[in-house]
């Protein structure tokens, strides 16, 4: 039995005081990575804001590699960040890597809250 990844999708909003970031399937490779992480970063500059909310129910379990990459790139570029997750385990854990990376991460289920929280 094989199973097949979804083919990774990224949509990237400014809204009011944050820039909201979906994501279906996984990033597959470090360009798509960087390619993601620039358009991310040029929607904050437009909006003025360091703030973001990131919709991860949609993705698949990453590798360590691209967990590593995003909480670097996180560090460097973002003061605020709210992360939509499906898994309560993944809640707890984003918090935590928030925390050791010196980054203010709160993770959710529902993007109401999470958008309170976030402005």
């Amino acid at each position: 039995m094989t199973t097949e990844q979804a083919e990774f999708e990224v949509r990237i909003e400014v809204r009011a005081g944050y820039v909201f970031i979906w994501q279906r399937g996984l990033v597959s490779s470090a360009d798509q990575l960087e390619a993601m992480q620039r358009d991310i970063g040029a929607a904050m500059d437009r909006a003025g804001t360091r703030s973001a909310m990131f919709d991860n129910r949609d993705t698949e379990p990453s590798d360590e590699w691209l967990r590593a990459s995003m909480w670097t790139w996180l560090c460097e570029h973002v003061d605020r960040a709210a992360l939509l997750q499906s898994d309560p385990r993944n809640i707890g854990r984003a918090e935590r890597t928030g925390q050791r990376n010196r980054i203010l991460v709160r993770a959710f289920h529902e993007e109401a809250e999470a958008e309170a929280w976030l402005v």
